[in-house]
């Protein structure tokens, strides 16, 4: 072989090396983002699941609904606080490591859930839950952040909403089931092994760092309360962080609410249906976000006006929802549909986190969009609480165990508040601005 053709066989070869470590690039992107995106349907199910088992923990703790809703709304007391924080240590650790730990405080808070003899050591595993699951979210953000360019940034959110969506669906099924068939205090142990196995997939498998994307995501040099404080402060003298955190948290109790506690129970008495058949018409709205999400992604790519995207999701949630409330007559299969149309509208908060990570500051993104979510989740032990207390207030007297009687009517009255918020989301998108740029492949592009 002469000097010329082995230099054409290295010049083949190394295209052929070059190629094959880009595949398994790829292969190694979209498995650390299916781990993240795993770990997030699993920390959804637990925030749905004392939906579920809202009537069974009320007979095991002889609680009220106000009782209830606390006890429930205790997992988001501690994960809406944590969601900034949270944010920053990413910025400073990266996700394999908190994403590790968060697995194994959920798997701890769950059985201790599971095994609690009172309402203190079951409000103890709750927060537990919550302080774990805390990273999930954040998380799976940073590593799409590190394995995939910007542009994409919207679609594999929309993308990861998806997964997560459709999963719920599954889980909050499945959990019903195990519910009836071995009780919520088995369902939950066996929640607390899944979370360890989690722990172990995200030691092994998840890399903070990528060799794939050019925008590589640089973990924070160091990490103080001084820093802390001032990434924080940055944030919040931007009116548009507080917009858009309060626009999504207004907007998404349909699901930390409405989805994740009092609907289940609302439409078995309206309905006159038990928990599983509940629970699968309930879920209808997990799957019109999951298709919704991607559909919103790709008509803003094609539209970037959020402005008329956010206010008509808005309003079109507050419209379905009062027809779901005040009209339980309909037919099952309508009410089906328009639960279906319900997670469609409300499926444009996507853009929200889009909005979080335009305005993060240098090194922050994680930070912005913890602190988004915290204005997110942070209304649901809110209103969640709230619609107990409502509830409690309005009851028809007591039966005969002792328990609070809840007419249709109580439930309307106490889910009344709901819409209103909705509303609210929509007069607060009327001053959140639109992008300034738009990204035609790897060129960015201002808008007129």
């Amino acid at each position: 072989m002469n000097i010329a053709t082995a230099a054409t066989a290295e010049q083949t070869v190394l295209p052929l090396k070059r190629q094959r470590r880009r595949t398994q690039l790829y292969f190694r992107a979209w498995g650390t983002w299916l781990i993240a995106a795993s770990f997030l349907l699993f920390q959804l199910m637990l925030q749905l699941s004392a939906g579920v088992m809202v009537h069974d923990l009320m007979q095991s703790y002889s609680l009220t609904a106000l009782g209830a809703g606390l006890l429930a709304g205790t997992y988001y007391y501690i994960y809406s606080a944590l969601q900034t924080p949270a944010g920053m240590l990413m910025d400073h650790f990266g996700a394999r490591k908190l994403l590790t730990i968060g697995a194994v405080i959920c798997s701890i808070g769950c059985v201790i859930f599971a095994v609690s003899g009172s309402v203190s050591i079951a409000v103890l595993g709750r927060l537990l839950m919550g302080l774990g699951s805390s990273f999930a979210f954040v998380g799976c953000l940073f590593l799409i952040g590190v394995w995939f360019p910007f542009r994409y940034f919207a679609v594999m959110v929309a993308l990861t909403e998806t997964i997560a969506m459709i999963g719920s669906i599954g889980s909050n099924l499945s959990l019903a089931t195990l519910d009836n068939v071995l009780g919520w205090r088995n369902s939950m142990l066996i929640a607390g092994v899944i979370a360890a196995g989690f722990a172990v997939l995200c030691w092994l498998f998840v890399k903070d760092t990528s060799p794939l994307t050019r925008r590589q995501q640089h973990l924070a040099p160091s990490f103080s309360l001084s820093h802390f404080y001032h990434n924080v402060w940055a944030l919040l003298k931007k009116p548009v962080v507080w917009l858009n955190g309060l626009y999504i948290g207004l907007l998404f109790t349909v699901v930390t609410v409405f989805v994740a506690l009092w609907g289940i129970p609302f439409f078995e008495k309206a309905h006159h249906i038990a928990a599983s058949p509940a629970t699968f018409s309930i879920s209808l709205v997990f799957l019109g976000i999951a298709i919704g999400g991607p559909l919103i992604g790709w008509f803003y790519g094609l539209y970037p006006r959020r402005r008329l995207i956010l206010i008509g999701g808005a309003l079109m949630s507050a419209a379905l929802l009062s027809v779901l409330i005040y009209m339980p007559s309909l037919p099952m299969a309508v009410t089906d549909i328009l639960l279906f149309m319900l997670g469609l509208s409300c499926s444009c908060y996507i853009l929200n986190y889009v909005i979080a990570k335009e305005v993060a500051v240098t090194r922050g993104a994680a930070t912005s969009i913890g602190f988004t979510n915290t204005l997110a989740v942070v209304t649901a032990p809110i209103f969640q609480s709230v619609v107990g207390l409502i509830l409690y207030l309005v009851a028809r007297g007591h039966s005969l165990t002792g328990h609070e009687i809840y007419t249709v009517h109580s439930y309307q009255l106490s889910l009344s508040i709901l819409p209103v918020m909705l509303i609210i989301a929509a007069l607060l998108a009327v001053f959140i601005p639109e992008q300034k740029h738009i990204y035609f492949g790897s060129m960015k592009v201002p808008t007129k």
